[in-house]
């Protein structure tokens, strides 16, 4: 695997754990087995390693067991998470398993209204749930 992608692969799995805010990026280099400077020379900054993580997996990041939609549905997904992450700098979290990528979008759509202190009480709410889940899936 090349290294872009190993650091893809590990900013995912420490913005699941530690959300946007909590994920360094010597977590994410030490996650990918590399240093931050190979970070840094990859993508630049925190900012783009996050946007182009955005673009190559969009619902691999935001969405936990996303059940598959049709492309409109899915760059609805899409815009609304930059617009989410642009409102309240962070990614959007959901609890998806056994969601729909359209119920996904409309939780999305509607929590977009919030104001920044109601949603992070919602954003923590969802971490907590999913980091639930991962812990029980790797203790079992």
């Amino acid at each position: 695997m090349e290294i872009r992608d190993r650091i893809l692969e590990a900013a995912a799995r420490v913005y699941a754990l530690h959300g946007y805010r909590g994920a360094t990026t010597r977590l994410i280099a030490n996650e990918a087995g590399v240093n931050e400077v190979t970070l840094f020379r990859t993508f630049g900054s925190k900012d783009s390693l996050f946007e182009e993580l955005a673009r190559a997996q969009p619902l691999g990041v935001v969405f936990d067991d996303v059940h598959w939609a049709d492309d409109a549905t899915l760059e609805a997904l899409r815009d609304g998470n930059v617009r989410y992450r642009e409102k309240f700098g962070y990614v959007f979290l959901v609890s998806a398993t056994g969601k729909t990528a359209a119920e996904m979008l409309a939780l999305l759509r509607a929590r977009l209204a919030h104001d920044p202190d109601t949603e992070l009480q919602i954003a923590a709410a969802e971490q907590a749930k999913i980091t639930r889940l991962r812990l029980e899936k790797l203790s079992s």
